[in-house]
């Protein structure tokens, strides 16, 4: 139990952290492996409003353990390089991110502690005019 409280008040310091960095434009968060879903599915809400113009690259790998497909990325309106593993891109996400004018490329990237997300479907991903690379 107090390893869940001590890990959710360095989540908040971390939230709180990103939120005051106004001038960032490069956010990297790899292997957080979030377990609880509200918690995961809330990382980016203050990020994305306070730095939805300035960040132009994002890394999101192996953000949560289990499979959950986030929309934050499509938020970062000047985003050039999205990097995130496959448990947390979506059908939503690509069709949003085929949207972003400025975006050139998104890495689909897995490491030891990935597990496998839920397909896109095919159709998303022909509407992208973006590179599309996997690691």
């Amino acid at each position: 139990m107090l390893a869940n409280f001590a890990g959710g008040k360095l989540l908040e310091a971390l939230k709180r952290l990103m939120t005051n960095l106004r001038e960032l434009r490069s956010l990297e968060l790899i292997d957080l492996l979030l377990d609880s879903t509200n918690e995961a599915i809330h990382l980016l809400d203050d990020v994305c409003a306070s730095l939805c113009t300035n960040l132009d690259r994002l890394v999101l790998i192996n953000t949560t353990r289990a499979p959950l497909g986030f929309i934050h990325p499509a938020c970062f309106v000047n985003l050039t390089v999205l990097k995130i593993s496959p448990q947390n891109l979506g059908d939503e996400l690509v069709e949003l991110l085929c949207n972003l004018r400025r975006l050139k490329e998104v890495h689909l990237i897995q490491n030891n502690y990935t597990e496998m997300g839920v397909a896109v479907d095919r159709r998303r991903w022909a509407k992208a005019k973006f590179q599309v690379y996997l690691r």
